[in-house]
């Protein structure tokens, strides 16, 4: 499907309706333009079914979403053993619109997804340039890499955000984003056990008034590795900016912030807190352990 214009009033212009299953398919969306409000659907994949072995990319589309969703891939079944990419894309989101992402209610198993060198901006809780799941995530290699967004009133940008066990590889490498208000920026966010490898590297965040940036924020246990290296960030009082924090558990395998010195080899030890309402360049493990800061 390429270059074609359209929009969705709460409908589905210049993409492709999973209600079934995607088997062993290969689907593109190219060069498209379009607007999504009320819910619409806009140069995306979107359904209530599941894909496997397949490949999806969405390519050099541009659009806006109001509570919609464009130049993304939205499922809410599972996603096994599939390519998925979203590449150069240019949108925009608020109302809780979702733009150049990928989000799904179900699990993703030993599949490669790729968000690289998309523009994107979100107010009132929207996601761009993201992956944002609410199953778990096991054997994936997910790449977040040379994006630009901005994220005001809660929104997620340049970021995972998962719900579940998380196993497998994560990369959020040369991205640019701000957030303001509670939003999130090249980070990652779990729920749950975490015993993939992640690393951070050489971004640039700036996150205000409770937002969060080049962070990996683990509502669980914390097994696998994290590293954050060489990224550039603003901090403020209220925000959580180069760090790891693990919150309600204990980390056993390894993490760090590298360029700025924090780092927890194995559980045990006891570090000074930061100063109040600052949490940069640290390591934060709640309740099981305190605080590395520097």
């Amino acid at each position: 499907m390429a270059v074609n214009r359209g929009s969705a009033n709460g409908g589905t212009a210049n993409s492709v309706d999973v209600e079934g299953s995607l088997r062993g398919s290969q689907v593109s969306v190219i060069g498209n333009q379009g607007m999504a409000s009320r819910g619409g659907v806009i140069n995306s994949v979107a359904g209530k079914g599941r894909i496997s072995g397949s490949s999806i990319t969405i390519l050099g589309n541009s659009g806006s979403a109001n509570e919609g969703t464009v130049d993304s891939v939205r499922v809410g079944g599972s996603i096994a053993g599939s390519q998925l990419a979203i590449l150069g894309n240019h949108g925009s989101a608020n109302g809780g619109g979702t733009v150049n992402s990928i989000t799904g209610d179900g699990s993703i198993r030993s599949s490669q997804i790729t968000i690289t060198g998309n523009k994107g901006s979100t107010s009132r809780g929207g996601v761009v340039n993201s992956v944002k799941n609410s199953g778990s995530i096991s054997g994936a290699q997910i790449a977040l890499l040379g994006n630009n967004g901005s994220a005001t009133g809660g929104g997620t940008v340049n970021s995972v955000d998962n719900s579940g066990q998380l196993s497998g590889r994560v990369l959020i490498a040369a991205n640019r984003g701000s957030a303001t208000m509670g939003g999130t920026v090249n980070s990652l966010v779990n729920r749950g056990i975490m015993t993939g490898n992640v690393v951070i590297a050489g971004n640039n965040g700036r996150s205000m008034a409770g937002g969060t940036s080049n962070s990996v924020i683990n509502h669980g246990v914390i097994s696998g590795t994290v590293a954050i290296v060489g990224n550039r960030t603003a901090a403020a009082a209220g925000i959580t900016s180069g760090s790891v924090r693990n919150l309600g558990g204990a980390i056993v395998g390894s993490a760090g912030v590298a360029g700025n010195s924090a780092y927890a080899a194995n559980a045990g030890y006891t570090y000074s807190t930061p100063s109040i309402g600052v949490v940069n360049n640290s390591v934060t493990v709640v309740p099981a352990f305190n605080v590395i800061s520097n």
